[in-house]
């Protein structure tokens, strides 16, 4: 099952308690995660006159990752990011999963023992998060997958106080830009361990004009997205490439 298409029952219950909570002045996501998916966004900064060869290694052991666990994606960052970024998101039912995942990891002889220390000498750095899709994006991705695609990875930081202070501008927002032609919503991510009020939104266009023509469009309506433009303190723009061992193209 593709977590980021479709979204479990479960989301009901998260609508509720949002409303139930509505008067408190903090909200926490602690207590969500049994009733939510979760997903681990990694960034990797390779070195780089290590490039080819941590393609080289992905290319021929990603299979045996996969036998663990899937990764929704695996792109290279190609615009607004360190060079030679890799970026992948990865899924699990909850973070007990993932922890059970990465010990079997561990016990895995060509995984530890071929990947790993081949690995780590082609990175600089590792980076880090885990996060749940936003309870109401489930009706609006698109999983358009038919040739090859980029995708823009917005990553942004919310005012505080979590999604009850700026939840119905993301709405809006995300809903006006996913209605025009030319883009498609792949996921809607809630920061759950990393920065706090962190948002993650990744879209696929079908070309870089398409994503230039989205732009231009969005510019003329600014009035339509003040509130969203309002609701945060500072977002970034990273276009992925997806490489070919990624399961979205």
């Amino acid at each position: 099952m593709n977590w980021i298409s479709r979204i479990s029952p479960s989301s009901k219950w998260l609508t509720t308690t949002f409303t139930k909570v509505a008067g408190s002045a903090y909200f926490s996501t602690s207590g969500l995660l049994e009733a939510q998916r979760v997903a681990e966004l990694r960034q990797y900064s390779v070195k780089p006159d290590k490039v080819g060869t941590i393609e080289k290694l992905f290319t021929k052991y990603i299979n045996t990752r996969y036998e663990y666990s899937k990764a929704t994606g695996f792109w290279k960052a190609e615009l607004g990011s360190t060079i030679n970024k890799l970026v992948s998101i990865w899924e699990y039912d909850n973070l007990s999963q993932r922890a059970e995942v990465r010990l079997a990891l561990t016990k895995d002889k060509t995984w530890v023992s071929e990947f790993i220390p081949a690995a780590m000498a082609c990175l600089d750095v590792q980076e880090n998060c885990t996060m749940y899709a936003a309870p109401w994006s489930s009706d609006l991705i698109e999983q358009n997958t038919e040739g090859a695609g980029i995708y823009e990875l917005n990553t942004i930081d919310m005012m505080n106080g979590g999604p009850l202070v700026w939840e119905e501008n993301l709405m809006d927002f995300v809903k006006k830009m996913n209605s025009v032609d030319g883009c498609g919503l792949t996921g809607v991510w809630y920061n759950e361990i990393g920065d706090a009020d962190q948002v993650f939104l990744l879209w696929r266009y079908k070309d870089f004009e398409s994503k230039q023509q989205v732009k231009e469009t969005l510019s003329n309506n600014q009035d339509a997205i003040k509130g969203f433009m309002q609701s945060y303190t500072k977002r970034h723009s990273m276009i992925l490439l997806p490489q070919p061992w990624s399961l979205l193209k």
